[in-house]
C-alpha cells in the first residue's frame, strides 16, 4: 500500500471522514443494521462496541502478521455485531517511531471499518520518546484528549521519555474524571494509556504518575497494553477502580484482541478473540469476562 499525507484527515477531523492513499475518494463506513441494535441475552442492548487492540508495532519483524492480524480483526467485529462498531480503540505502540506507520494504521482502519468510525489511540514509548509532533499531524490533536462515542467518555493519556507521564497530565486527568463522573456517575469514563498501573496487573511494576488520580474514581476503566502478555487472569483487574490490560498483536504465529461491548444493564462484556498467521480470527470461548458495574460501584 503506498500512503500519502494524511492532512484531510486533520481538516475533516470533525467528522471522522478522512483520506489516506494517493487517492481523493472518501470510504463509506459499512452499513449498520438499523432495525434494532444487539441485544447480549440477559445482560441488555448493547449501547456501545468496540474492538480493543494493543501493540500492533507496524514496522517491525512482524509487519506482515500484523498487516494479517488487523483487517481479519476488524471484519470478525463487524460480523459479531451486526455492523455496529462505534469506535475502534489501540492502546499504544502502534508504530515503531516512523511516520508512515501511522498511515499504514489509517488506512487500514478506513478499509476495515470506514472513514467515518473514531479512531480512540494511545501514544506508546514506541511512537517515540520525542515525537509527538508525529501524533499531532496525522491525528490532529495533542497525545492527551477526549473523544465522545455514543455518551460514553473515552481519555486518552499519552507516554512521554522513559514510559513516563507528568503530574500535569495526572492533574488534568483528574479534571476529566471529575467533571465526567459528576455528570453522570453510573457510566464508566474509559481512560486509553499505553502502560499499565502499577499495582494492577503486575504487582511491581508500571506507572505510578497516574496511580493517585485514578484511585479517586471508581467510575474509571483503563485500557492499557504494553507487557505483551497474552490473556490471562491478570488481565482484568479490580480494586478502587477497574482496569483491563489487553493482549498483544505483534507476534509470528498470533494475534490477541477484544471486543468490548456496554449494555443499557450497565454490563461490560469483554470477549477475547484470537487471529492465528494467515487463519480466521475466532472468539475464544468460555473465557469472557462479564461486569456488572452497578454492583462494583456498590462496592467501592
Amino acid at each position: 500500500l503506498q500512503r500519502a499525507e494524511t492532512k484531510n484527515f486533520i481538516e475533516q477531523h470533525s467528522e471522522w471522514a478522512f483520506t489516506v492513499g494517493c487517492g481523493s475518494e472518501t470510504i463509506a463506513p459499512p452499513a449498520p443494521d438499523t432495525e434494532k441494535n444487539e441485544v447480549y441475552g440477559e445482560y441488555g442492548e448493547v449501547k456501545l462496541a468496540f474492538p480493543a487492540v494493543s501493540d500492533l508495532h507496524f514496522g517491525s519483524v512482524c509487519d506482515a502478521q500484523v498487516r494479517d492480524y488487523y483487517p481479519k480483526a476488524l471484519a470478525k467485529s463487524l460480523e459479531v455485531t451486526g455492523n455496529n462498531i462505534d469506535t475502534v480503540v489501540i492502546s499504544g505502540d502502534f508504530t515503531e517511531g516512523f511516520l508512515e506507520n501511522y498511515d499504514t494504521l489509517i488506512q487500514y482502519t478506513i478499509d476495515g471499518v470506514g472513514s467515518k468510525t473514531p479512531m480512540v489511540v494511545s501514544y506508546g514509548n514506541h511512537e517515540g520518546n520525542d515525537k509527538h509532533y508525529q501524533y499531532i499531524l496525522k491525528f490532529g490533536k495533542p497525545i492527551d484528549n477526549v473523544t465522545e462515542v455514543n455518551g460514553y467518555n473515552f481519555v486518552v493519556i499519552g507516554a512521554h521519555a522513559n514510559d513516563t507521564y507528568t503530574a500535569e497530565q495526572a492533574q488534568w486527568l483528574d479534571g476529566q474524571l471529575s467533571a465526567m463522573t459528576k455528570a453522570d456517575p453510573d457510566k464508566p469514563v474509559f481512560v486509553v494509556v499505553h502502560h499499565p498501573v502499577y499495582g494492577t496487573h503486575s504487582p511491581n511494576s508500571g506507572n505510578t504518575e497516574l496511580q493517585s488520580t485514578l484511585e479517586k474514581y471508581k467510575q474509571a476503566f483503563v485500557l492499557c497494553g504494553h507487557e505483551h502478555q497474552k490473556f490471562s487472569g491478570e488481565s482484568l483487574w479490580k480494586g478502587e477502580y477497574i482496569s483491563f490490560r489487553n493482549s498483544y498483536m505483534r507476534n509470528e504465529t498470533e494475534g490477541q484482541y477484544a471486543l468490548i461491548r456496554v449494555t443499557d444493564k450497565n454490563y461490560v462484556i469483554i470477549e477475547q478473540y484470537s487471529v492465528p498467521y494467515q487463519g480466521e480470527a475466532t472468539h475464544i470461548e468460555g473465557k469472557d469476562w462479564i461486569i456488572n458495574l452497578n454492583e462494583f460501584y456498590k462496592g467501592n
